[in-house]
């Protein structure tokens, strides 16, 4: 038995069935066609009340002339179902949120190893993890001004775990440091960077962005694993560009980054010259390792070589990889007076220093190891004379 009721035009949780009167009645349900019953009277459209229920995604049933219908959104499983929106695709806009609307469209995602200074801040990834980098493009759709922050949006960056990683409410403008709040005039639009600590190890296939402040309205989740770029050489794994070992083989004369500085080893050689404060044996001699360190950030505030001293950790390794310690005090170029006094280092300005490790004559070291920088640096220092 059938049950023929007359509809126009039906919401049940939030689809749109439309039944369209013509010499051939058709129905369309979200835009779709449905393949539904129909018998048209009297200029009328009636349809299988059971059927078009079913349709919807509901449950039916017709009983002693008694239609039921149970919508689909009260059959979910609490808990389980997904919050509401869509599927992002990169250089095409969208508009989050209903109260403050702003239109979002993301340009780029990348992977990279280095700092991120924001402010007075720095944001670098440790040596278990990489940064994961977002350029986008924020607009302003409103007829009046409206206020932007790293607090209007949230970003959650969903790593090949299925372990989330959300944004540490950093939005930087584009080619700047600067970090974003301000407010944007009507259809004003910004560039901005959105950066994302996630794990040093594979890659971030999808991408969740919603509007923070607004409970419940749609989001937008952006399928990464075809689209997101790659680490460059030296940091990316041999077989694997979206993996960062902890490990990087340096070249000597280049410059690596630190959280606060960046390092570079200019030569190494084996000495017997005296140093103030260390006697040798005579079976012993120094290797001598030449360092410059540089201040990288554009900030008016100065950084102190003294903390780079504190934080690295210099060994060096023989074919054996047995380790020699680094003697504690660090030297003046040219002259066996060790540093007393650390300087301050103002943005661009290079210091220079000596360190020693005390080692047998006969021994050849291999490697110099710098650890306590965004990755451990190994420099093969096996041609030393």
């Amino acid at each position: 038995m059938k049950s023929w009721i007359l509809w126009t035009m039906l919401t049940v949780s939030g689809a749109t069935a439309i039944v369209i009167a013509q010499q051939t009645v058709s129905v369309a349900i979200n835009g779709k066609a449905a393949n539904l019953e129909t018998v048209s009277r009297n200029g009328k459209v009636f349809v299988d009340g059971v059927a078009f229920a079913k349709a919807l995604g509901a449950s039916a049933t017709l009983t002693g002339g008694k239609l039921s219908v149970t919508s689909g959104a009260m059959m979910n499983t609490q808990g389980t179902a997904q919050q509401a929106g869509g599927a992002g695709v990169l250089g095409k806009s969208y508009t989050l949120g209903r109260e403050k609307p702003l239109n979002f469209l993301l340009k780029s995602a990348e992977f990279q190893i280095g700092r991120l200074v924001i402010g007075s801040d720095i944001y670098a990834p440790n040596k278990s993890e990489k940064l994961l980098l977002l350029r986008a493009t924020i607009q302003n759709p409103q007829k009046e001004e409206a206020a932007l922050s790293s607090y209007n949006f949230k970003f959650t960056a969903v790593d090949a775990n299925n372990e989330n990683h959300v944004h540490a409410n950093y939005l930087v403008k584009d080619g700047s440091t600067s970090r974003i709040s301000t407010n944007l005039k009507p259809a004003q639009k910004i560039e901005v960077v959105i950066p994302i600590i996630v794990p040093a190890s594979g890659t971030v296939p999808k991408l969740i962005v919603e509007a923070s402040n607004e409970a419940g309205t749609p989001v937008l989740r952006y399928d990464l694993s075809k689209s997101i770029k790659g680490l460059s050489a030296p940091y990316a794994a041999a077989s694997d560009q979206y993996s960062a070992p902890p490990t990087v083989a340096a070249k000597l004369g280049t410059y690596y980054p630190a959280k606060e500085f960046d390092l570079k080893l200019e030569s190494v050689m084996y000495s017997t010259e005296a140093l103030e404060d260390e006697t040798l044996e005579a079976s012993e001699r120094y290797l001598i390792a030449t360092f410059s360190a540089k201040n990288p950030i554009n900030t008016d505030d100065n950084r102190y070589l003294l903390g780079l001293k504190n934080d690295l950790e210099l060994t060096a390794l023989d074919a054996d990889s047995n380790i020699s310690k680094t003697l504690s005090n660090w030297y003046k170029v040219g002259r066996a007076e060790r540093l007393k006094e650390y300087p301050q280092m103002s943005y661009n300005q290079e210091s220079k220093f000596r360190i020693a490790f005390k080692v047998p004559k006969d021994l050849k070291l291999k490697n110099i190891k710098v650890s306590g920088m965004l990755r451990d640096f190994v420099f093969d220092i096996s041609s030393a004379k």
